[in-house]
């Protein structure tokens, strides 16, 4: 049985709370069709395809990585075609698609967190600790328009940005050059996102070059307002006019950081998919291995 938040508990049981939720639903069902067809469009992996988790002697998985594949199956079996898992059997399942970390918002809820919103992030080390980005903390604004900021090391870059789902639904970003009409499959790529109601934590994913393929991840947490802080770690970042910096904020790094770690908002009415530990994350292979799709219609 998934568990519920407080959300879940208190859902609105009058017409548009139920239409409102078929319509979800239609939203998460929808994205994975799309997400599947264009996967060897955006996973150019140079390390060769071996036999799909199912077929393999399953991982050894911990008792919170085993609870957490069996919520997101349960939620998964509820879906119409059971989510349209069949489709997992068309990819060429590299160590970067085994990886790959499962997302557990679904896209309304995404859309209402991340959305106009500031995320403020530090690069997740590896294991090894080798990261493939550097470790200060950095700040990402989703404009409303479609516009995605990132400052990081004083540097700010803009991207187009477009909500996406992924192969069970969960829903992600696509981002591409800021030149581009709207991010498209071809060129655009996916990441995961995870999300901790109870402590507000967030990570977004992405897949490194490592020949191993693992992912690198941005780890942090939402902030709906703009902070003075910001505009020390990058004085260029837009601002909204009413909520302008003051010419007397803090302009050092060290003044963000501070902020940075201090933490954030904790959004416990966020409603997610199944439980998932940001810091580490439930991955593709270990939730096939420990529920294989069902066969192609």
């Amino acid at each position: 049985m998934i568990p519920t938040t407080g959300a879940q508990r208190t859902a609105p049981r009058h017409r548009h709370g139920r239409i409102a939720a078929k319509h979800a639903l239609r939203l998460a069902v929808a994205g994975i069709a799309a997400a599947v067809a264009v996967a060897a469009a955006i996973w150019r992996d140079p390390a060769p395809a071996g036999r799909p988790p199912w077929e393999t002697p399953a991982p050894e998985v911990s008792a919170a990585h085993a609870a957490q594949a069996r919520e997101l199956a349960a939620y998964l079996r509820r879906l119409p075609d059971g989510g349209g898992l069949h489709r997992a059997r068309l990819i060429d399942w590299t160590q970067r698609w085994r990886n790959r970390p499962i997302g557990n918002l679904d896209p309304p809820a995404l859309r209402r967190l991340l959305k106009g919103a500031w995320f403020v992030f530090r690069a997740l080390p590896t294991p090894d600790g080798d990261g493939d980005v550097p470790r200060t903390w950095g700040v990402k604004h989703f404009d409303p328009t479609g516009t995605l900021w990132v400052c990081r090391d004083g540097k700010l870059q803009r991207y187009r940005y477009a909500w996406a789902a992924d192969l069970v639904g969960a829903a992600t970003y696509v981002t591409a050059e800021p030149d581009a009409e709207r991010p498209r499959s071809g060129d655009a790529v996916y990441r995961p996102i995870a999300f901790e109601p109870e402590t507000g934590t967030l990570a977004v994913y992405s897949p490194s070059r490592r020949p191993d393929g693992r992912w690198s991840a941005h780890i942090g947490h939402v902030e709906r307002r703009f902070r003075a802080a910001f505009a020390a770690a990058c004085p260029e970042l837009p601002q909204p006019p009413h909520e302008t910096a003051s010419a007397t904020a803090p302009r050092s790094y060290a003044a963000f950081r501070a902020d940075a770690e201090a933490g954030g908002r904790i959004f416990r009415r966020v409603r997610t998919l199944f439980p998932q530990d940001p810091a580490r994350p439930l991955a593709m292979g270990a939730f096939f291995a420990l529920h294989p799709p069902p066969p192609r219609p």
